[in-house]
């Protein structure tokens, strides 16, 4: 199965984003939007796991949520990869980067011991879209001007997702979920 670990997203955050990619369609651009019940934050992509793996997996994320108290984060900035000039993913920044590194950080050791690519390169953000080209990209950087980023969330959990990929788009299916101490 292929599988990411993430943080998901409450209701109403999701619907807040949801309402902003509607409000930015009519700049008629040449993306493909994240679907708002496909919204998460992404520790760590898994690639293809079995589920043997898959035990392995939860029991690093236990050690690690075991160690860690709940906390917030909130939505921080909208931002481009790799870069505005040429964009290819289009997304929204949170706070407490440092901590989300950290937890990716002990994720990485962890997986490592097990086989898993040590990447380094996290940036925590929720991806709104997937740009295929430039196309009317000013006027998307002008609407952005008007749009208020409001929006907090407490991590209580993180969570394995498993990742079908369909001619409509991946579905998403929660396998595990392993909760932070309160």
């Amino acid at each position: 199965m292929r599988a990411f670990i993430a943080i998901d997203l409450p209701e109403n955050l999701k619907n807040q984003l949801a309402q902003i990619q509607n409000d930015l369609k009519s700049c008629d651009l040449d993306l493909k939007w994240v679907k708002p019940e496909n919204l998460h934050l992404t520790l760590k992509f898994l690639g293809d796991i079995d589920e043997k793996q898959l035990l392995e997996i939860k029991k690093i994320i236990k050690g690690i949520a075991f160690n860690q108290k709940t906390f917030e984060v909130s939505l921080e900035a909208f931002g481009f990869f790799p870069d505005s000039r040429k964009p290819r993913v289009f997304f929204v920044s949170t706070t407490n980067q440092d901590l989300l590194k950290t937890i990716v950080n002990r994720l990485e050791t962890g997986l490592g011991k097990i086989g898993f690519p040590i990447e380094g390169r996290f940036k925590s953000h929720l991806t709104l879209a997937r740009i295929k080209s430039s196309k009317n990209l000013e006027t998307l950087l002008q609407n952005l001007k008007e749009v208020s980023l409001e929006g907090v969330f407490t991590v209580k959990e993180i969570a394995v997702y498993e990742s079908r990929l369909k001619p409509t788009g991946p579905v998403y299916e929660k396998i595990a979920r392993i909760s932070l101490t309160e």
